[in-house]
């Protein structure tokens, strides 16, 4: 879901402070260093459904529909799609709390 992927890129920008609007892509198969840090954040701080959930929306499925039949298919896990949304919000949130601790450091000012 595009509009997910490019919510999480304004979200992680922020946490590194800074924003460039060219990272914010129309195409959802597009794939940025931004992406490729926030899919290694996503990695490292989520588990479980929430980490099925990001993997999925992050990866441009239509719906949060499509999403929850994904479960059923491929993990044979029923769940409702409102559920599966609450899992890819969590993931979100996760993913934007711990790109503080990622973001890159700032050079020391030089001593005057």
């Amino acid at each position: 879901m595009l509009w997910y992927k490019n919510e999480l890129r304004v979200e992680v920008m922020m946490a590194f402070g800074r924003i460039d609007p060219q990272e914010l892509l129309q195409d959802g198969d597009a794939m940025t260093s931004l992406d490729h840090q926030i899919i290694q954040i996503a990695g490292k701080e989520l588990g479980g459904s929430e980490k099925t959930a990001f993997f999925y929306a992050y990866h441009c499925q239509k719906s949060w529909e499509d999403i929850a039949e994904l479960f059923l298919r491929n993990l044979g896990k029923k769940v409702k799609s409102d559920t599966v949304r609450s899992y890819g919000d969590r993931a979100k949130k996760n993913v934007k709390l711990a790109a503080r601790s990622y973001a890159p450091k700032a050079p020391a000012k030089p001593k005057p």
